[in-house]
């Protein structure tokens, strides 16, 4: 049951993000904009469904990233500061910052 849920969650929480913006689109107006992609379907598709699939995706790449994390360790506390992952990412983006990095990206 709680898989069920939790994927009725996400369609139902999808939906949302995708009716939400500058401009709201109730649900028939939605559903009208994703099967039409001219006007508002064109706000949908172009805008707001390239936003929901990015994030869609990086919350799973980083649900992924913690279970291989502690599946690695056997630990399922296990947290990247345990290690100190999350220090050499500090310590990396400070070297970028002083190094340079922002002014070659332009």
């Amino acid at each position: 049951m709680r898989p069920v849920a939790l994927i009725l969650l996400t369609i139902l929480l999808a939906g949302l993000s995708l009716s939400a913006g500058r401009t709201w689109l109730a649900p028939p107006d939605l559903v009208q904009a994703l099967l039409d992609p001219e006007g508002a379907g064109r706000m949908v598709w172009n805008l707001r469904l390239p936003r929901l699939l990015v994030g869609l995706i990086a919350g799973a790449g980083f649900g992924l990233a913690g279970l291989v994390f502690q599946t690695l360790l056997k630990n399922p506390l296990a947290s990247p500061d345990v290690i100190g992952v999350t220090q050499g990412a500090a310590c990396g983006a400070v070297a970028a910052l002083l190094l340079g990095a922002p002014a070659m990206l332009g």
